[in-house]
């Protein structure tokens, strides 16, 4: 059960783990100034040291307060400060008279409060503010209070509805259209919330009307909303299309800002549809971005846990928990949600290494640390559950699934509904509910129908091949540039030359004469001797890659014979059988490149050293050592490829069958024999066993088994004459020219 599990979790259950929440919040999405430089800092202390100037000083005691408030990785006391640093220049400013300097400190003031969680102080300064300040501090509160993890989640979707409301109404009154931008954003993210997905487009799209009216200034952060949006309903194709228009703005307009948001979009996407390595690109582009700007779709925690989820799906789950240990020792987490996130991630490498002991022990962790902040939503039932389903105690994952499925919200993706859904009959399951087991499995592939509709692959396929050769046809184009210059250059040197060279036989044509052919009969003996040396040099060269690529096609072949190995653990009778017959033939392949890569001559096999090596593999393979025993009189003959290959396939069918079919377990003295001779310019193979023989039509043609309508074709390959008796155990007969034409058309 555990294994059933596990494979139906892989995609739908780490992607309702990689979805901390949609909205993560960033300058860009809410009017606050533009994050300062982090980098910037110990310059602005010793200048706030040395400067005595009061109005001087209040704009350096801003800076710091928004370097503070908006540093990609925040340090303990950040928040502190930054709130610190307003208040000193919301002092200063107010003795000098300065408003608009006043103002600006109590909005970043409220700003630091807002991410220290205090939600109310900062709404508590908006009547110290002027109408502009106002309505930024109401966009922000209402922006925070929609992505805010800790709280009721209702309630805090009602605060930033409230809020949204007193802006908009705001700025229809004092006239600052400017910033209804922010509104339709903050209003379609509202919808989206509330599963209102028609309505959330609609408004997203009128954000669109509005940007282009205004000169298209900050459409990528529109298109990543709507990207999300898409990405929510499990609609990969739309969404993939529009993270990738957002990219398109990113690059026209130079805003690095959104850049991290954007790759966040694209790996996430890349992620959910079984595109990993391109998930892990854009994670790690990303997390290069968050490192100096904070993001809103993602973060570097973010990055992290996607990347690790990324190993977790390939199986890797010890390199997995290591490299989780690893980055968030050196990106800790600063907030609850961050918290939560590496307490699940590794609560989940313990669960796949099956340490069910210390998983339970970060699950419930997770779970009780989303119960002291009131955030016991759908996400934190689902976590608990998922941990108790996999660790098939099904009985205790019932009643968090019912409580995940009653907090469903209309940011829930589908995959993670099909995924509550599943666990839910699975848990029905295991205690016996079938009634309600088949109503979940039921609502399970209703979702599974939304997801994999394959016109939606193909779609995304299209558009990610169209985002990799705009790329290319870039490089296309410069390399065209260049190659435009360098001969303009070529054709001028060459006309110089041309000149130069005309003078020069017009003054020495009568020394010319005489002497050319002399010079051309030395210069080519040059000429030949070089040419015979790289001929040499050539030859060689192509007997060792020749051999090489038997090397490697022989490599390629065994590993489909450890792929078929590993299929073949989880399969039995007849499938079991053809997994086997499937090794067997194409080890008989592989076994002849291995004899090409280790003979002088790559073209041909020794037929008495290859024979008896794969009698040996196919001996071992069917365990029969003692009761069956093997007479080769093979011939020390050398032939082609493309006959060792047909002739060994006609002698691994020929044993196969022999040894399944031949001998009865009760049968002793059991003996299957191989000859190979040459007569003339023929080569005959007879193959025979002493075994219980069978029912063949006088007409070998008709033959219905596989084996025999194998070893007829191979036979017409080698141009071959062949008969098949069965007289006292089955003879095959075979004939078949030795320098004779091969058809090849297989």
């Amino acid at each position: 059960m555990l294994n059933v599990i596990s494979k139906k979790t892989i995609i739908a259950g780490v992607a309702m783990i990689l979805l901390m929440t949609p909205f993560v919040g960033h300058g860009q999405f809410y009017p606050m100034p533009a994050p300062a430089n982090a980098n910037s800092e110990m310059l602005l202390l010793r200048k706030l040291s040395s400067q005595s100037a009061d109005t001087a000083r209040i704009g350096l005691l801003l800076t710091l307060a928004n370097l503070y408030a908006s540093r990609p990785i925040r340090r303990p006391g950040d928040l502190a400060a930054s709130i610190q640093y307003a208040e000193q220049a919301a002092l200063i400013s107010s003795r000098e008279l300065c408003q608009d300097q006043h103002n600006e400190a109590l909005l970043l003031k409220g700003y630091a409060l807002i991410l220290s969680d205090r939600y109310e102080e900062a709404a508590q300064l908006l009547p110290l503010l002027n109408n502009l300040t106002k309505i930024r501090l109401q966009l922000t509160l209402s922006y925070k209070y929609l992505e805010r993890a800790e709280g009721n989640e209702v309630l805090n979707r009602e605060k930033a509805t409230a809020f949204l409301h007193e802006a908009a109404a705001l700025i229809q009154q004092t006239g600052y259209l400017q910033y209804n931008i922010y509104v339709k954003l903050t209003e379609g993210n509202l919808l989206l919330s509330a599963g209102q997905y028609d309505e959330a487009e609609k408004v997203f799209r009128e954000a669109i009307n509005i940007q282009r009216t205004n000169g298209n200034k900050k459409l990528q952060y529109v298109f990543l909303s709507l990207s999300t949006l898409y990405w929510i309903k499990g609609e990969y194709d739309q969404s993939l299309s529009y993270a990738l228009q957002s990219m398109d703005y990113i690059k026209t307009t130079g805003d690095s800002a959104a850049a991290g948001d954007a790759y966040f979009c694209l790996a996430r996407i890349f992620r959910n549809t079984g595109q990993l390595e391109k998930s892990v690109e854009n994670f790690r582009q990303a997390f290069e971005h968050y490192k100096i700007y904070r993001g809103y779709q993602g973060s570097l925690i973010a990055c992290i846990q996607g990347m690790g989820h990324v190993m977790i799906g390939q199986r890797q789950y010890k390199e997995a928990l290591r490299f989780f240990l690893t980055e968030y020792k050196k990106y800790p987490p600063q907030n609850y949600l961050e918290r939560k996130t590496m307490t699940g991630d590794i609560g989940d490498c313990y669960l796949k290494l099956k340490d069910y002991t210390r998983a339970e022990q970060y699950f419930l962790k997770e779970f009780n640390a989303a119960k002291q902040v009131n955030a016991l939503n759908e996400e934190a039932y689902h976590r608990i559950a998922f941990f108790y389903v996999e660790s098939a105690r099904f009985s205790k994952a019932l009643p968090y699934l019912d409580s995940a499925i009653k907090q469903l919200g209309g940011t829930t993706p589908v995959q993670t509904r099909s995924h509550l859904y599943y666990m839910h009959y699975l848990s029905d399951s295991g205690i016996g509910n079938y009634k309600s087991a088949m109503h979940y499995l039921n609502a399970n592939r209703q979702c599974d129908l939304t997801i994999y509709q394959q016109t939606k692959v193909k779609e995304i396929q299209s558009l990610t091949v169209q985002y990799e050769t705009d790329k290319k046809n870039q490089q296309i184009d410069l390399l065209k540039k260049s190659d435009q210059i360098h001969q303009a250059r070529q054709q001028k040197a060459e006309l110089i030359r041309n000149i130069s060279i005309l003078a020069v036989l017009l003054l020495m044509v009568s020394t010319y004469i005489y002497y050319t052919q002399f010079r051309n009969k030395v210069k080519l003996a040059g000429i030949i001797n070089q040419k015979n040396k790289q001929l040499k040099i050539l030859l060689s060269e192509k007997e060792w890659l020749l051999k090489e690529v038997h090397h490697r096609v022989k490599n390629n072949l065994h590993t489909v014979i450890s792929l078929l190995d590993l299929q073949a653990e989880f399969l039995k009778d007849d499938a079991l059988k053809a997994i086997e017959n499937s090794q067997h033939r194409i080890y008989a392949m592989s076994l002849i490149h291995q004899k090409l890569y280790d003979a002088e001559n790559p073209n041909i096999i020794d037929l008495s050293s290859y024979i008896p090596e794969l009698v040996s593999y196919l001996r071992s393979s069917f365990d029969m050592d003692t009761s069956v025993s093997y007479q080769l009189h093979i011939a020390p003959l050398v032939v082609d490829i493309s006959v060792a290959i047909p002739l060994g396939l006609i002698i691994n069918e020929a044993v196969s069958n022999s040894n399944k079919y031949a001998f009865p377990p009760e049968s002793t003295h059991n003996i299957i024999s191989i000859s190979v001779s040459q007569t003339d310019e023929d080569i005959q193979v007879n193959i025979a066993d002493n075994g219980i023989g069978m029912t063949v039509n006088k007409d070998a043609s008709r033959a219905d088994s596989l084996g025999l309508k194998l070893i007829q074709g191979l036979c017409r390959d080698l141009n071959a004459a062949y008969d098949i008796k069965s007289d006292n155990g089955v003879h095959i007969s075979i004939r078949f020219p030795l320098h004779a034409p091969v058809i090849e058309d297989y």
